[in-house]
């Protein structure tokens, strides 16, 4: 026999029923609130009679408000009962006990089923993923707004404070991330790239057309270098105009189209005129070269000689160091020296020939 329910079936009975009796009225306009069995199938039904007494009864049959019935069944004993008492469809052992039991290829098919199933925690596709347009939003993605209904087919949240990303991995090989990230910029990076992220340019946050080519190009407007530059070729300026002039050293310094540079890296700086700053500059430091080689100089006396009485003049390059006086008081003659001088250049050099 198969066991029938339904919720909420409650009535009293509209006439006295004995206990030897196999079929009782409830009220009519509560009859369509049980079910009908039909051949092999019943319902289970408790009666409660003023004093409290209980019997449990299956229906088999119903007509109307007319039921066919089973007396004292589940354990309990067939009773007299007085028009009015209480008859309820309620659960009963009995009632569970003749549910449909689940057959063994059920629960089978059953585990299989639910291994092909992703868990709402979270898990791993085998194979591809592919969202239907299942998406009731039409609107081009410049006029969605975060509303439920505007969001896409998939969506990748973050938690609020965190970044909403996707990973990208091969296993084994190579691993990086991609997505929004806290400073709500797109980008990709991370794990396999290291500490480091890379911003994705778009429309909306680059502009070729202000961007210098590495090639060359023309830069239109003032241009401010922080720290060196350095040129690898000759750099020029084609069609300056008058005002047009390159900077450098905050300002300081200035490299005009005629040729003429105003500035401080060179003593006397700011002359209108440079060439002559640069040719003070060039003076200054050729003299202080000079006195450097005349200080580091080094001398030497070399080739003694005599010179006869009556010479009154050394010769070229040399130098008196004494002086022969004879009995009578008379000078019989000089003694000379030539004298050298070191040339960093040259070696010992004499002065006759220095």
């Amino acid at each position: 026999m198969a066991v029938k329910l339904s919720n909420n079936a409650t009535s009293t009975l509209s006439a006295a029923l004995t206990a030897s009796a196999t079929s009782l009225t409830v009220q009519a306009n509560d009859a369509p609130l049980f079910p009908s069995p039909q051949t092999g199938e019943w319902f289970p039904a408790t009666l409660v009679n003023t004093t409290g007494a209980m019997e449990i009864v299956w229906v088999t049959g119903r007509n109307g408000a007319t039921m066919t019935i089973r007396r004292g069944q589940e354990g309990t004993t067939a009773k007299d009962f007085p028009a009015g008492s209480k008859i309820d469809l309620r659960l009963t052992v009995g009632a569970l006990l003749d549910l449909p039991k689940p057959k063994i290829s059920d629960v089978v098919d059953l585990e299989k089923s639910l291994a092909d199933k992703l868990d709402t925690k979270g898990g791993m596709l085998s194979g591809r993923l592919i969202i239907p347009d299942v998406d009731v939003d039409k609107r081009p993605i410049a006029e969605k707004v975060g509303d439920g209904v505007g969001e896409s087919n998939l969506a990748v949240r973050g938690n609020g404070d965190g970044p909403a990303a996707m990973t990208f991995h091969r296993p084994g090989a190579y691993a990086i991330f991609f997505g929004l990230d806290t400073d709500n910029q797109l980008k990709v990076g991370g794990w396999s790239a290291g500490k480091i992220s890379y911003t994705l340019w778009h429309a909306g946050n680059f502009k070729p057309d202000t961007k210098f080519d590495v090639s060359g190009g023309t830069i239109y407007g003032d241009t401010r270098i922080e720290g060196s530059l350095s040129l690898k070729y000759d750099f020029y300026a084609r069609a300056l105009s008058v005002s047009e002039e390159l900077h450098a050293g905050g300002g300081s310094a200035t490299f005009s189209k005629d040729g003429n540079i105003w500035g401080s890296v060179w003593s006397n700086w700011g002359n209108p005129n440079a060439y002559a700053a640069i040719e003070n500059r060039i003076e200054s430091r050729a003299i202080e070269w000079a006195n450097n080689r005349v200080w580091s100089m080094q001398y030497r006396l070399v080739s003694v000689d005599v010179i006869r009485q009556g010479n009154t003049q050394a010769p070229s390059g040399a130098c008196v160091t004494g002086m022969n006086i004879n009995g009578t008081g008379n000078v019989a003659g000089y003694y000379i020296r030539y004298l050298q001088v070191f040339d960093p250049v040259r070696g010992w050099v004499g002065f006759y020939n220095a």
